[in-house]
């Protein structure tokens, strides 16, 4: 019998069998260390998670980006006087 192709896409250097090992990690995972790598990854106190209404992700999203864009504009002047 021959082997079904894999249907999924990987970014580069990702296999299937790699994409395996990553899902039995996390399905194994106990929910104080899944707590922990959240809040590993969200403590740094950079960003904030909340729910929002999905009618109004458009918005969020075009408010995110303009802010990002006016960072990026202020980073670059204070580059260019230094």
């Amino acid at each position: 019998m021959a082997k079904k192709k894999d249907p999924n896409r990987y970014p580069k250097r990702m296999t299937a069998a790699k994409a395996r090992k990553i899902a039995r990690a996390y399905d194994t995972q106990t929910e104080d260390a899944a707590l922990a790598e959240d809040e590993a990854a969200f403590g740094r106190g950079l960003t904030t998670v909340m729910e929002i209404p999905t009618e109004l992700v458009p918005e969020v999203t075009a408010l995110i980006a303009e802010h990002e864009s006016r960072l990026k504009a202020s980073r670059g002047k204070r580059r260019k006087i230094a």
